[in-house]
């Protein structure tokens, strides 16, 4: 009888045991990093971008991008004839056209031209970030060049850049508002506009790092590990003219994960 309860007793140690532990790996189940709505909770790294202005997309007869754009109680419909629905830059285009930051060309008949793989010049840039970042006329520029002419359409976008730091001359008697911007350039005025943060990413994975200028390398390290430039839709070449669709894919993706303020997250 003796010998009975004990192999009782044990039984129920070991079942005790086992309950306690089985409910102890549930605990840490609901806690483990690879878990994704636990690792969500504790680190907070799916939160998510912040929400866009964005306005509605859809595909004409002729395979076009139609944008419906609602502005002050009006709307604006603008057909893109050189886009087609599918084209990787379609939400980027929404995003700049609805923001007001970039427009197409109107070409008659209802229908406009983004020109989306054109290339951008200084001054266009200038006007582009005046505009993202709510820029204002300064009181007397910084410098004077020979090539920025008061009463030009870019001359208090140009000067803003410039006074700010923002955009730098390409020399000092030349602003160089004709000359098109490169990947690594553009690159580096969102970094200045951002307040020039410090990174020491890793370019490893970025094909083309070896390209990148000294100049201009930290710039680039923190566009990578922010996510601004990835290999998924399009070539992200240093020295490379960047095109209109590139523009509005690095501002669109700026104001998600920096905001568009230019006060780094």
């Amino acid at each position: 009888m003796r010998k009975k309860l004990l192999v009782i007793l044990l039984l129920l140690v070991v079942l005790i045991v086992l309950v306690v532990t089985r409910c102890g790996g549930k605990k840490d189940q609901q806690n483990d990093p690879a878990d994704g709505q636990g690792f969500a909770q504790q680190s907070g790294k799916a939160e998510l971008p912040a929400e866009l202005k964005l306005g509605v997309v859809t595909e004409t007869e002729s395979g076009a991008m139609q944008l419906e754009v609602e502005q002050n109680g009006e709307k604006t419909v603008y057909v893109f004839s050189d886009i087609t629905i599918n084209d990787w830059y379609v939400p980027a285009v929404n995003y700049v056209v609805t923001n007001g930051l970039m427009s197409g060309t109107d070409v008659g008949g209802g229908l406009s031209l983004f020109r989306p793989n054109y290339g951008m010049t200084r001054a266009q840039l200038a006007m582009i970030l005046y505009r993202f970042a709510g820029g204002e006329p300064v009181a007397a520029p910084r410098h004077t060049y020979g090539d920025v002419s008061s009463g030009e359409w870019y001359y208090d976008c140009v000067n803003w850049a410039d006074t700010n730091g923002y955009i730098k001359p390409e020399s000092t008697d030349s602003f160089g508002v004709e000359a098109y911007c490169s990947c690594e350039e553009v690159l580096a005025v969102l970094h200045r506009l951002a307040g020039s943060p410090e990174s020491n990413a890793s370019l490893e994975d970025y094909p083309y790092a070896p390209k990148v200028s000294e100049t201009n390398l930290s710039a680039v390290r923190w566009a990578w590990e922010k996510g601004l430039i990835a290999e998924d839709e399009c070539v992200w070449y240093p020295t490379q003219a960047v095109s209109r669709a590139q523009i509005a894919l690095l501002l669109m993706r700026y104001d998600q994960l920096i905001g568009a303020s230019g006060e780094a997250a």
